[in-house]
């Protein structure tokens, strides 16, 4: 895989994993303010999120180069 291609791939599963990590944290919300029915404890909720910050934090240093 050329430096181009993994450069692109990290790129886009960042994108991706923003999404996917704003979801969780409108799910978060949600479950927080009693908007949204659950059986899963708001910590759990917050437990999840805070797994996908790390990946976005760990893909933005990997595509800055650290």
């Amino acid at each position: 895989m050329t430096d181009a291609t993994l450069s692109n791939v990290t790129s886009d599963t960042l994108t991706e994993t923003i999404k996917l990590r704003d979801f969780k944290k409108a799910g978060t919300v949600g479950i927080e303010e009693c908007k949204i029915k659950s059986i899963i404890l708001p910590l759990l909720a917050d437990h999840v999120l805070r797994e996908a910050n790390h990946y976005v934090r760990i893909l933005k240093e990997h595509k800055e180069g650290k």
